[in-house]
């Protein structure tokens, strides 16, 4: 079955077809390769033929769905593969476009060479997570993201997986050289992860009716319990599809609440040093209030000191005018 399914494929490979028929992970473009367990879809702008506004939006966050970008595909995941004849019909002599894809002859060897870079961990939906690709291990990944931190995906439940491109509207790709990425559990297995997780809070899965939060208890009877106030939650490991540490967001959070906490600071500097400026200011203007104030009074008594000497010498020169000017009488006998 496995067999000709695969055969199914090979004969698809340089053909236009769509990927899944609706939903967030529909993609229409040319199969440029086909593995025993993943395929290379070279998808083509605005191929998503999801109706659901929700999904949409989140694939629009996801900033897949404006750019031409290649998407590998685990063949376990894809529900349906839609050919379209008329198109094909037309390209029979067109060769594969010239594009650059990575090869490998697994889905983990695959992911393997995705790692340091800034990946896109399904195409849309709930479980769509973009971040840097820390780790590989056997059967699950490592993810880097601004928000939770570290995630933890099983790749059994990886639909598919492309190179993030970064939309001019979405300005959220992860600084790697600025970045600092703490240090991840490294062991073989996902089932191992939880051991390392065991009494702490935790969040499972990433969105939609699956995701819960709690503290992890260890595994107990062939499924994980979370503890939730006064909820006891068993969930069996097959339907764990990632799992991180602190509650959904936290990372971004703490990142917000430094940034304002920083600019508060840099505000109340600021203010302290406008505080200052002005009392500076308020004290120059006293002093030349002061000085203006003084020089006016000397100005004032340079003013009187001359009106008095000019009195003086008003009144000098009367008084030489009475001396000076005299008159001779001649009396008459």
């Amino acid at each position: 079955m496995e067999q000709s399914y695969h055969s199914f494929l090979m004969a698809l490979k340089g053909k236009t077809v769509t990927i899944y028929k609706a939903g967030p992970e529909s993609k229409k473009g040319k199969i440029l390769d086909v593995k025993p367990d993943y395929i290379t879809l070279y998808a083509q702008n605005n191929n998503n033929n999801n109706n659901n506004k929700d999904n949409n939006k989140e694939n629009n966050t996801n900033n897949q769905n404006d750019q031409n970008t290649v998407v590998y595909y685990q063949v376990d995941h894809i529900k349906s593969v839609i050919e379209d004849t008329k198109t094909n019909s037309m390209q029979i002599m067109e060769e594969l476009p010239e594009v650059e894809y990575y090869n490998s002859d697994s889905f983990i060897g695959l992911l393997e060479q995705f790692i340091d870079q800034t990946i896109q961990i399904n195409q849309g939906g709930p479980q769509s997570k973009h971040g840097v690709l820390v780790a590989v291990s056997d059967d699950f990944l490592v993810l880097f993201t601004e928000d939770d931190g570290l995630v933890y995906f099983n790749t059994q439940h990886v639909k598919s997986v492309s190179k993030f491109k970064q939309n001019e509207q979405n300005d959220e790709t992860i600084n790697q050289p600025t970045m600092l990425i703490p240090e991840w559990i490294s062991v073989d297995e996902f089932h191992d992860v939880f051991k390392y997780l065991s009494h702490q809070w935790v969040s499972i899965n990433r969105g939609g009716p699956d995701a819960m939060e709690g503290v992890l208890v260890e595994n107990v009877g062939g499924h994980y319990t979370l503890v939730n106030n006064q909820e006891v939650m068993r969930i069996h490991p097959f339907h764990i599809q990632s799992i991180s540490v602190g509650p959904k967001g936290h990372l971004k959070q703490q990142n917000n609440n430094q940034n304002n906490n920083q600019n508060d600071n840099e505000n109340k500097d600021q203010e302290k040093n406008e505080e200052s400026s002005d009392e500076s200011n308020e004290s120059s203007s006293s002093s030349n209030e002061s000085s203006s104030s003084s020089s006016e009074r000397r100005s004032t008594g340079k003013k009187r000191s001359t009106r008095r000497s000019n009195r003086r010498r008003t009144s000098s020169r009367s008084c030489k005018e009475k001396i000076i000017k005299t008159i001779d009488y001649k009396w008459k006998y």
